[in-house]
């Protein structure tokens, strides 16, 4: 590191959206080294900003210095905690700036953060992002029902403008998505997050610190600096091309790919009408189900429930190789869920419906008639 932030004319025309918040946000240091208030929210805007080489930085001995003020500021509020009761926001925002620093908030001094933070429920939609978003990042488990309550926030980002509520959101939903389980609902946060990134200020900011150290990570981890100077107006609609398999038998004795090119978030379900159009090969029948679509005939090949012979779809990252097939905690997380009893074991496979699966580019999917 440097012993100074480099300034924002040193390199003008290569200069990020994320450099010009950092280094506002560093200008509101005060003299204690926290920033008030909002110390956790800009240390972990700060400390996540560092993955990015091109970002400036406070060095080694002001962050240091930081870090001893957060840690300060957290042993003063668990000391006065039965004269002054800690929010749910406040903890979130401290549990996850430890988090961010590599420090585990369950174990800060003999308190453990997050259980404290998990048996208060949050009624305001910013209080439960932060709740949630800590709760994730310290790899406590989050339940369904919290996501789908997240997924309803980003949806509706476009109806209000509270920003630092979409930013928490979509940074609640971005830790949710590393999980595999949970891939698919990368393709909800675009808009909600290109959104955010256009309300960028002259002088760098996103209104006030609160906001700035928040949108910083959102742009940050979408990579959107970049993104937007590609792809333009996201209302734009721009085409990509996923590939579409069929596999026949558990030993995959029938093997047929096709690539289709679509409008992004184009739903699986039309890629199929598209690849029935193109191939004959790919006919399929389906059942309309309360959540869509459900695929029971593709080629010819009808499920057979008596027999255990389904059809499995798989989202993956590449095109699928029957030499190394793909493991059934691949199936695309969308649909209804079968249970399958036999002999030997008892089975829970989820079936998808095909309606609310949206494409992106570069996606390969996978349709497997297999036994179960």
């Amino acid at each position: 590191t440097t012993d100074s932030l480099r300034t924002t004319s040193e390199n003008p025309e290569h200069e990020t959206a994320i450099q010009k918040a950092l280094n506002w946000l560093v200008t509101q240091r005060e003299g204690n080294w926290g920033w008030r208030n909002d110390t956790p929210k800009a240390l972990t805007a700060i400390q996540l900003a560092s993955y990015d080489d091109a970002a400036p930085l406070p060095n080694q001995v002001e962050m240091q210095l930081s870090v001893k003020q957060l840690e300060v500021e957290i042993v003063v509020l668990l000391w006065r905690h039965h004269e002054i009761p800690i929010t749910p926001p406040k903890l979130a925002q401290y549990s996850l700036a430890l988090s961010a620093l590599c420090h585990d908030p369950r174990q800060f001094h003999g308190h453990d953060l997050i259980g404290t933070l998990q048996h208060h429920e949050a009624v305001h939609d910013l209080e439960f992002a932060y709740a949630t978003l800590a709760a994730c990042s310290s790899r406590a488990h989050v339940r369904k029902k919290q996501i789908r309550r997240l997924l309803d926030i980003a949806n509706t980002a476009k109806d209000h403008n509270i920003g630092n509520t979409v930013a928490m959101t979509i940074l609640a939903l971005r830790c949710i998505v590393k999980d595999h389980r949970h891939r698919n609902l990368q393709h909800s946060l675009r808009r909600p997050s290109i959104s955010l990134a256009r309300q960028q200020q002259p002088d760098g900011g996103f209104g006030n610190l609160y906001n700035t150290a928040l949108t910083m990570q959102v742009i940050e981890i979408d990579g959107l600096t970049k993104s937007l100077s590609i792809h333009g107006n996201d209302s734009e609609i721009r085409n990509v091309t996923v590939t579409y398999t069929l596999w026949v038998g558990s030993n995959v004795t029938e093997n047929c790919t096709i690539s289709i090119t679509a409008p992004r978030n184009t739903s699986f379900y039309s890629v199929m009408q598209m690849a029935m159009d193109l191939d004959p090969h790919f006919t399929f029948e389906a059942s309309e189900w309360p959540n869509g679509h459900y695929v029971h005939t593709l080629a010819g090949y009808k499920e057979e429930p008596m027999g255990y012979h389904y059809w499995l779809l798989y989202r993956l990252p590449e095109v699928p190789d029957p030499s190394a097939p793909p493991a059934n905690q691949l199936v695309a997380p969308v649909g209804k869920i079968l249970r399958v009893v036999t002999d030997k074991e008892r089975n829970e496979i989820k079936i998808s419906g095909v309606d609310d699966l949206l494409i992106e580019e570069g996606d390969h999917y996978l349709f497997w008639y297999k036994k179960l």
